[in-house]
């Protein structure tokens, strides 16, 4: 690996998923997704498991809820240098999301949050 690969940030970015309506989970995957692509373009290496697991849990009927992947996510937190949360519409409500800052704050992961800016992203210290 290249000195600038081992300077990277490695981070998991959070995002609201779990909702009644099939079109809002799409369009909440397809911001993630977007999201992780701006930041992998920076050479930011981002695990997201909306876009890892959202085709996995439509095409084999898997849960959509947290509680079904609370164990997954924090398997895979637990190995990010920073917990980035993507703050769109419900990210506040998340059950999910709360569950993973709740662990982030007790293993000391830092935590930061991407705001969108037109076509471009802002990563912050507070939303």
């Amino acid at each position: 690996m290249s000195a600038e690969g081992r300077n990277a940030e490695y981070v998991y970015l959070a995002s609201p998923y779990s909702h009644a309506s099939a079109e809002v989970r799409q369009a909440r995957f397809e911001a993630v997704e977007h999201c992780a692509h701006w930041l992998l373009l920076r050479r930011n290496w981002v695990f997201a498991p909306i876009v890892h697991c959202h085709a996995i849990a439509v095409k084999y009927g898997l849960p959509k809820e947290f509680d079904y992947w609370e164990e997954y996510d924090k398997a895979m937190l637990m190995y990010a240098r920073a917990i980035y949360v993507l703050c769109i519409d419900g990210w506040q409500e998340s059950k999910g999301i709360a569950g993973e800052l709740e662990f982030a704050m007790r293993e000391g992961i830092l935590i930061r949050y991407v705001t969108k800016r037109g076509d471009d992203y802002e990563v912050l210290a507070k939303p």
